[in-house]
């Protein structure tokens, strides 16, 4: 909610991967509600009791650096603390795409070049995605969604993506 308050409410809390009033938003699919003591539990049970120390990347847009702030701030209550270093644009897209490897964290915006799911999910969370810079994969999340993006545009194709998103 914080988010949506630092973008002017053109933001909402979202519990899957597509934002509501895209084809295929699973409206039941809800936010992980804001609950600091259950994440210190889900550190420690990680073996990170008293927390860790990282670094996040942001542009110098001072949006990016405001949801930077937040994000820091917040990760802070449940022990993590985190160093803000912000770059102008060009250089920042250039070590997104050149050494993604070599960053902790990053802040950066994504916004949909057209109206359907496989523009989320393709790009930002299948393995190997162009702009899938936390590198997270789930082969058995991937074939469930090959199967739905083999559906025509349509009712189909909604409720098999609405379907996907839940899992």
């Amino acid at each position: 909610e914080r988010m949506s308050q630092i973008l002017n409410n053109r933001a909402v809390p979202l519990g899957g991967f597509l934002p509501p009033g895209i084809p295929g938003d699973n409206p039941d699919v809800l936010p992980d509600a804001y609950d600091p003591e259950a994440a210190k539990a889900l550190l420690a049970q990680a073996g990170y009791p008293d927390g860790f120390h990282t670094t996040l990347l942001s542009n110098t847009d001072p949006i990016s650096v405001d949801e930077s702030q937040a994000v820091i701030n917040d990760l802070a209550q449940i022990g993590i603390q985190v160093d803000l270093t912000t770059i102008d644009n060009a250089q920042f897209l250039d070590l997104l795409v050149s050494k993604p490897d070599d960053l902790d964290m990053v802040m950066t915006s994504w916004f949909m070049d057209y109206v359907d799911p496989s523009d989320n999910w393709e790009p930002l969370l299948q393995c190997g995605g162009s702009y899938n810079w936390a590198k997270y994969c789930s082969q058995d999340l991937d074939a469930e969604f090959a199967k739905a993006n083999l559906l025509p545009q349509g009712d189909a194709r909604w409720k098999a993506f609405a379907s996907f998103e839940a899992d």
